[in-house]
């Protein structure tokens, strides 16, 4: 039978293993030759990735279940969404790899050490600050670890694989050559040319899985490389020396910052006003209070950072609000202020704080000046709503991406006092974001189950003999009827000093008559 013939016929055992003149190579696709799946490691690398991507599954899951309440051993008093980032990288990281585990390309490798590398430096940043080892705790530690590992097994899977299919074109090309040397002249030229082919062309499918990879491990290596440079602001921003006092409360648990300014001791006779802000840092709210020690006004007063706020560290959860005063009472304490008269001036939701407070200590409350305050049965409006619990969990996740924080950093001209207690702190893109977001998870996930039993007990224990002033926001008044019956509501007490309203807005203080409006119904209280 002629050499045509047999070519068109049905292959037999004499069937030529490439065709006359090399018209088989260009018929050849790497696809068709190459299996890396055929090598027992190839498989066993497969199923161990599957494995690592289940027990990282399971780590997320236990991070952010960790997040509403805290786990024995998995504290961390900087919020935990550092580490909870790390899981969601390993993640991510795993499943690409085992989505394109067959078509490593040399850009994925180049990729997934780069991460690695970068996961590594980040290691070393916690592990060489006291503060972040501090804010991380031991789990964010070795969570940072197992992210090193994965990362380092996602560029030890894409080597292995390329390996394993170079080590098959070199033997299915021996093979070849070996049985065919002897029919053709140009045979080591056509040997060479199917090599080349099959270890650097692919397919256009392939190519376009190629693409996809890149992208999206690329978009992941800027994610780890914002996370490092939030780090580092973290670092330099840790760097800011607090007012006043770090006291331990809770047996040590975490730590809570409380400050005074001016001279307290002055005072020693009359009250001492403190402050308790709302959803800013008491250092933003307390403007105001440095006018009345500027004028001679007042000697000097006190105030504190919740936990997660500023420079208070994060608490374990769950943590209502009454949790938060007890917190309070036991600061106090340690900084020498438990035996003084307080008269409290509190602003928006932390009047629920001042609230329970006055009435688990009411011998040490001589007054409460209500700003535009939330009131107990507007509570559950203001903090308690499901959707916006799943808002804060995502905000918290984008903060720490840092991009806010850097891009005000770099842009802005934020500083480090706007990024730990100022406007980049409160609007969520301060170096403290995590920390501060998790305060509020906290306080939206106990409203109703926690915070809310504890504010129909304090109903009942706060004493009405305590004068209480009121000022709202006409601004608000006017737009919200349920908010108008809220003030009416924290002004129905047996010793009402002063309900008045002024032409401000929600955060009176921010104008100048409002912070003179202020500044007038605390003098009438002290």
């Amino acid at each position: 039978m002629s050499d045509s013939n047999r070519d068109t016929s049905e292959p037999t055992e004499s069937t030529r293993l490439l065709p006359s003149e090399g018209r088989g190579l260009a018929s050849l696709s790497p696809d068709q030759v190459l299996n890396p799946y055929d090598a027992f490691l190839v498989r066993f690398f497969y199923g161990l990735t599957i494995a690592l991507i289940v027990l990282s599954l399971m780590w997320w899951i236990i991070q952010i279940l960790n997040v509403f309440v805290t786990l024995p051993g998995l504290y961390s008093p900087g919020g935990g969404f550092t580490s909870l980032g790390y899981t969601e990288i390993c993640v991510i990281s795993l499943i690409l790899s085992l989505l394109f585990f067959s078509i490593p390309s040399t850009i994925d490798l180049h990729l997934c050490v780069s991460m690695a590398c970068v996961a590594a430096f980040d290691l070393i940043l916690i592990v060489a600050s006291k503060r972040l080892r501090r804010e991380e705790g031991l789990y964010g530690i070795l969570t940072a670890v197992a992210t090193v590992v994965v990362l380092a097994w996602t560029s030890i899977i894409a080597h292995m694989v390329r390996f394993e299919k170079q080590k098959q074109v070199v033997q299915l090309t021996e093979d070849i050559s070996d049985r065919t040397h002897a029919q053709q002249s140009n045979e080591p030229d056509s040997m060479y040319a199917l090599r080349h082919k099959l270890q650097h062309l692919r397919p256009m499918s392939e190519w376009f899985l190629v693409v996809i990879s890149f992208l999206l491990r690329f978009l992941l290596l800027i994610s780890i490389v914002l996370g490092t440079l939030l780090l580092i602001l973290r670092l330099y921003d840790g760097s800011l020396k607090p007012e006043g006092d770090i006291v331990p409360v809770e047996d040590g648990l975490f730590n809570v910052h409380i400050w005074c300014r001016g001279n307290i001791s002055d005072s020693t006779k009359k009250p001492v006003l403190f402050l308790e802000s709302s959803h800013v840092s008491s250092e933003k709210f307390s403007g105001w209070a440095d006018e009345l020690i500027n004028d001679g006004s007042i000697p000097g007063y006190c105030s504190w950072d919740r936990p997660g706020y500023a420079f208070s560290e994060s608490a374990p959860s769950p943590f209502s609000a009454g949790r938060a005063a007890d917190a309070l009472i036991e600061a106090l304490s340690q900084a020498g202020l438990g035996d003084k008269q307080l008269v409290i001036a509190t602003a928006g939701i932390g009047s629920i704080y001042s609230y329970i407070f006055a009435s688990r200590r009411p011998h040490s409350v001589s007054g409460i000046l209500y700003v535009d305050g939330v009131s107990p049965d507007l509570f559950l409006r203001e903090v308690g709503s499901g959707v916006r619990g799943l808002k804060l969990f995502w905000d918290a996740e984008v903060a720490e991406l840092g991009i806010g924080s850097l891009f005000g950093w770099i842009f802005g001209g934020r500083t480090r006092q706007d990024r730990v207690y100022g406007r980049s702190f409160y609007h969520g893109r301060g170096s403290t974001a995590g920390k501060f977001q998790k305060a509020l998870i906290q306080e939206q996930s106990a409203a109703k189950l926690l915070t809310m039993p504890e504010l129909r007990s304090a109903k009942q224990l706060v004493p009405l003999t305590i004068p209480v002033s009121v000022i709202s926001s006409e601004q608000r008044l006017s737009k919200d009827s349920k908010w108008s019956k809220g003030q009416k509501e924290l002004a129905d007490t047996g010793s009402l000093v002063s309900f008045t309203s002024v032409d401000a807005p929600h955060h009176i203080w921010e104008s100048s008559k409002g912070r003179a409006t202020i500044q007038q119904l605390i003098m009438e209280l002290l």
